[in-house]
């Protein structure tokens, strides 16, 4: 191997392991969006929005590696008003919550998606 290709080859190898991360990453909040929506979705009584919390709350650091804290803060703010709800057992409120819990997990993974908007 000449050594000018050196950087050539150490800058591919970067750039690949670059992208494997991003898309590592993208997979796991896509996971965890998916999982949360399924939560949120299944939502029937307080017991159920406990379930979303601890969720969420099991997930917070590592998804908060990559994602920004506004929208961590938006997402913990939804679920926490949807499990005051829950508690008091005020169902309209609650269907309103959920709509608010996942149009934040929908911010979290409109976040990490891979496309040039995200890019520029």
């Amino acid at each position: 191997m000449k050594k000018r290709n050196l950087p050539t080859i150490l800058s591919l190898l970067l750039l690949s392991i670059l992208a494997l991360i991003t898309l590592v990453n993208f997979l796991y909040i896509n996971n965890v969006g998916n999982s949360l929506t399924e939560l949120a979705l299944a939502i029937s009584g307080h017991e159920d929005a406990m379930r979303l919390q601890h969720y969420w709350e099991s997930q917070t650091s590592t998804v908060s590696i990559s994602v920004s804290n506004s929208a961590i803060e938006k997402l913990t703010d939804a679920i926490d008003t949807l499990v005051c709800y829950a508690e008091s057992g005020r169902d309209e409120e609650v269907t309103r919550s959920i709509a608010l819990v996942l149009n934040a997990i929908d911010g979290i993974r409109r976040l990490e998606r891979i496309s040039i908007n995200n890019i520029l």
